[in-house]
């Protein structure tokens, strides 16, 4: 009898959620809010966030965006991006969806589309930039929408599942509107790794990091020193949800 005790409640311990996923806070239930790829806002969250991504001539791109909750499935955002190193200029409409969560907050399957207004004028062909990037780096105008799909899982981990880590994949599709001559570009990303933290002691804040790479399809699509041929490193941001 006594050994039936101890493996019913080992059996207890083992199979119900994590206790800091059964928390009650003023709010209900006390689950992670994840504001980039790690998960989704719930319904009515809001969120405020600062980003970088240096996807676009391999130096930091700075986004101003804010994203809302409409349901715990579905959130939208808009973005506002900038690189004066040289030029790039975005705006963006975001929609991200939550396609498959386990019951115990450990397994996310999402998507995100991202459709935006790009303006590029890129030219590192001066010699003042060829000690810092090389030669024919990037020479690259484009003025266009842009469209992309991420598909990403990940996996939520420590107390309260408030550390994720992702992976994405993602096609882009670029369409110029002036460059008759190169009006569609197709690029692929293989791999985009990042890790999300939502904080526990300052519930309203989360930061995530993560680096990836994109390439053009086919290859010899976009001639060298028209595409960032480098993995796009040390891509950041921080948010604020209320």
């Amino acid at each position: 009898m006594k050994m039936l005790t101890i493996v019913t409640a080992l059996s207890s311990t083992l199979w119900s959620a994590p206790p800091a996923l059964c928390a009650e806070t003023a709010e209900g239930p006390d689950l992670p809010r994840f504001s980039q790829k790690g998960g989704t806002l719930y319904q009515g969250d809001h969120s405020i966030y600062l980003r970088t991504n240096d996807e676009w001539n391999g130096f930091s791109t700075f986004y101003l965006g804010y994203r809302y909750g409409i349901h715990e499935r579905v959130n939208v955002a808009v973005e506002a991006g900038a690189a004066a190193i040289p030029h790039v200029y975005l705006g963006s409409l975001l929609l991200y969806f939550k396609l498959y969560e386990t019951s115990d907050r450990f397994f996310f399957f999402g998507a995100r589309t991202r459709t935006a207004y790009r303006y590029q004028d890129s030219d590192f062909s001066d010699e003042k930039w060829h000690k810092i990037v090389g030669d024919n780096y990037l020479v690259l105008k484009r003025n266009g929408m842009l469209m992309a799909l991420d598909i990403t899982v990940a996996l939520r981990l420590g107390p309260g599942r408030r550390h994720a880590l992702y992976y994405t994949i993602y096609p882009r599709v670029d369409v110029d509107f002036v460059d008759a001559a190169d009006r569609t570009q197709l690029l692929f990303s293989p791999i985009t790794i990042g890790y999300e933290f939502a904080s526990r002691k300052h519930d309203h804040f989360s930061v995530a990091v993560e680096g990836g790479y994109a390439f053009p399809l086919p290859w010899s699509s976009i001639p060298a020193g028209q595409w960032v041929n480098f993995p796009s490193l040390a891509n950041m941001g921080f948010y604020f949800r209320f």
